[in-house]
C-alpha cells in the first residue's frame, strides 16, 4: 500500500493527537513523520529567528535523521509556515478554537447545555460565522469612463457667447491694420564698429596690450 503524500497529511493533521491519526488509518510512519514535523513546526514557532541550519540541526540531534530527510522536513515546514509572521497568528487561531472545541466537548459530556450553547455562540462569533462573507467585487458591472470632445464652454461652466464671428471680425478692424504709415526721421552719422566693438580688441578677437596702469 503506498504511503499518502505527507505534505497532504501534515496540512490535515499537523495538530492532530497521534491516536487519533492512527484511529484515522494514517499509516504510523507517516504519524511519526508528522509529530517530528509539528515538533519542528512548534519551535520554529518559539524561535522565529533561527535560520535553516539551526532548524536542521534540531531535527538532526533531536531524532537521528539524516541531513537529507531533515532537508525535506524542513521543506515542509516552511510550507506549512508560510509567512512566519503570519504563521504564529494563525497557530494561535487554531489554539482559540480548539479549545472551544473542547470546552463544548466537555459541557456534553456533562450534559451542560448552558456552556454548549456558550461555546458554540463563541466559537461562531470568533469564526465571524455570524457576519456574511465577503463578496469580489463585480469587475464586469464597472464601466470606463467615456471621454467626448467638445467645443461647447458651457460644459465647463462658461456662458455661449453669442454673435462670436462679428465680435472677432469688428476687434480685427479696431486693433489690427495692415495699412504702414511713414514717419519722419533723421539720419545719424555713427562708427558701427567703434559702437559694437570694444576699443581693447583686435580685429582678430585677441585682446589688445594696455599701456601699464590701466586694467
Amino acid at each position: 500500500m503506498a504511503l499518502p503524500r505527507i505534505a497532504d497529511v501534515a496540512l490535515s493533521h499537523l495538530f492532530t493527537p497521534y491516536e487519533r491519526m492512527l484511529q484515522e488509518g494514517v499509516p504510523e510512519v507517516t504519524a511519526n513523520r508528522i509529530m517530528r514535523l509539528r515538533a519542528a513546526y512548534d519551535h520554529w514557532l518559539a524561535f522565529p529567528k533561527k535560520r535553516d541550519r539551526e532548524i536542521i540541526a534540531f531535527l538532526t540531534s533531536r531524532y537521528g535523521v539524516a541531513s537529507s530527510t531533515a532537508y525535506e522536513d524542513l521543506a515542509i515546514v516552511k510550507n506549512l509556515l508560510g509567512n512566519l509572521q503570519k504563521s504564529s497568528k494563525d497557530y494561535n487561531r487554531y489554539l482559540v478554537i480548539q479549545r472551544l472545541n473542547t470546552a463544548y466537548d466537555l459541557a456534553y459530556a456533562k450534559g451542560d447545555i448552558k456552556n454548549m450553547i456558550l461555546a458554540t455562540d463563541r466559537l461562531a462569533k470568533y469564526t465571524q460565522l455570524d457576519k456574511e462573507d465577503e463578496r469580489d467585487a463585480d469587475w464586469d458591472a464597472i464601466v470606463p469612463q467615456r471621454f467626448i470632445f467638445t467645443d461647447n464652454p458651457e460644459v465647463l461652466g462658461f456662458r455661449r457667447m453669442s454673435n462670436v464671428k462679428e465680435r472677432k471680425a469688428a476687434l480685427m478692424k479696431k486693433y489690427f491694420t495692415e495699412d504702414v504709415k511713414e514717419v519722419d526721421f533723421e539720419e545719424i552719422d555713427f562708427d558701427q564698429e567703434s559702437l559694437f566693438k570694444p576699443n581693447h580688441v583686435n580685429a582678430d578677437g585677441t585682446a589688445k596690450d594696455r599701456p601699464a596702469g590701466i586694467s
